[in-house]
């Protein structure tokens, strides 16, 4: 178990320490500044995510009625999985084979 401490303490004096077992030595000092700085800056990025997050979450829920539907529209596009012009019998393509015609669609209100 002592020896396994010794390991850690040495390793922890390689790597810089930590706040609570610091050894100002010259070198060292600098690594565990280094060290605290990056843990500040992750924690900063994650605050700031999560504060995005929020707003946005906010953002959507302060929508006027206009806007919740227009916002669904755009981005939610619920479109209908059958169109009921296109179900069997409903529509009818008039063609005739000349060379100026063009192809007629007629919808029979009929089913």
């Amino acid at each position: 178990m002592s020896e396994k401490r010794k390991q850690l303490i040495a390793n922890s004096k390689y790597l810089g320490g930590d706040i609570e077992h610091t050894h100002l030595v010259k070198g060292l000092d600098y690594a565990l500044l280094q060290k605290v700085h990056s843990e500040m800056v992750v924690r900063d990025q994650e605050a700031e995510k999560i504060k995005n997050y929020e707003r946005k979450k906010r953002k959507r829920r302060d929508l006027s009625v206009h806007q919740k539907k227009i916002h669904s529209i755009v981005f939610q596009a619920n479109a209908p999985e059958k169109n009921e012009f296109f179900l069997p019998g409903r529509m009818i393509m008039i063609a005739t084979f000349q060379s100026k015609s063009i192809p007629i669609g007629f919808v029979d209100s009929n089913f």
